[in-house]
């Protein structure tokens, strides 16, 4: 018998990440057929609710942006939820706390688990891996590959990298440009991204020609590790990192993390001192990037016990 699913309040480019990981994802749940409906009139076994509501007024933009839940906002949605479906997933890919309360049969988003019941770790690093055979969920770039590869060291190539750094930004905060105007002093940094009016749809195609990315999270929250340090990692160049790697899956040696460092001149020194260094810059390289893998099958059986 099939299963009825809606997804709801989601991002107008999330296709790729329903139709290749969610939608599989709770095929492998529930072991039947799933069926999408759109209709909002029409009950369903499952409504997968995202985090961008309707942009109904300017109120309602601005409550979305800055990721607060009023007492109204949790109205209208426990409202959806107690009369549109009979089984409810919260899920995130931004940095956006869970709503407060039991509104929801389980919820996927960057909270450590244990905080609010039902709640399961999903980094949305883990969405740029072909788990379903479907295809890759997310991510910008073309190079594919998988835990177990990223477990493994990886060799230096002996191509040439007479370039320094590069960096993609679409939202260029006063924090990252204070950075990048710091990293300037060591070599000139690419700087790519619509925030520089440069946008590159395949960035390894970019990165090749550069020994460092610049991969800072947009913000800084415990779990909340985005596609970025993946991607620089893929593009064969040493990330230089921001980020809270709180459940331990990336080993710390393959790349530079901001964070790790008591002052900006501190950071800007190894850097600089990579740079110069072939040996310690190779040695940083050929690091595997995971310690361990994301257990998906772990994730299906969590959602088992919360759905069914």
């Amino acid at each position: 018998m099939s299963v009825t699913v809606r997804f709801s309040d989601f991002w107008h480019t999330s296709r790729p990440t329903i139709d290749r990981f969610l939608i599989p994802l709770i095929e492998s749940v529930y072991q039947n057929e799933i069926l999408v409906e759109n209709n909002p009139k029409k009950r369903v076994d499952l409504e997968v609710f995202s985090v961008f509501p309707p942009k109904r007024n300017l109120s309602r933009r601005a409550l979305n942006r800055f990721s607060k839940f009023t007492f109204e906002t949790s109205q209208l949605m426990e409202e959806r939820v107690l009369y549109n479906s009979r089984k409810t997933m919260w899920f995130t890919g931004e940095n956006k706390r869970a709503p407060i309360g039991n509104q929801f049969d389980t919820y996927l988003g960057f909270e450590p688990e244990g905080l609010i019941p039902n709640l399961h770790y999903l980094p949305l690093w883990v969405l740029n891996f072909d788990h379903f055979g479907k295809g890759t969920p997310h991510g910008f770039t073309s190079v594919l590959t998988t835990q177990d590869q990223l477990l493994l060291a990886r060799k230096f190539k002996k191509i040439r990298k007479d370039k320094f750094c590069c960096a993609f930004l679409g939202n260029p905060t006063s924090f990252r440009v204070g950075i990048l105007k710091n990293l300037i002093d060591i070599g000139p940094v690419g700087l790519y991204g619509s925030a520089f009016g440069n946008k590159v749809s395949d960035k390894s195609l970019v990165s090749s020609d550069y020994k460092f990315s610049f991969a800072f999270e947009n913000n800084l929250y415990p779990g909340y590790i985005t596609e970025k340090l993946l991607e620089a990692y893929l593009a064969n160049t040493v990330p230089l990192y921001w980020g809270i790697d709180s459940s331990g899956y990336f080993n710390k040696d393959a790349f530079i993390n901001f964070g790790e460092f008591n002052s900006l001149e501190e950071f800007v020194n190894i850097v600089r001192e990579l740079n110069s260094d072939k040996d310690r810059y190779i040695a940083t390289y050929e690091q595997p990037l995971l310690n361990h893998k994301f257990d998906i099958d772990g994730l299906v059986t969590k959602l088992r016990n919360d759905l069914l």
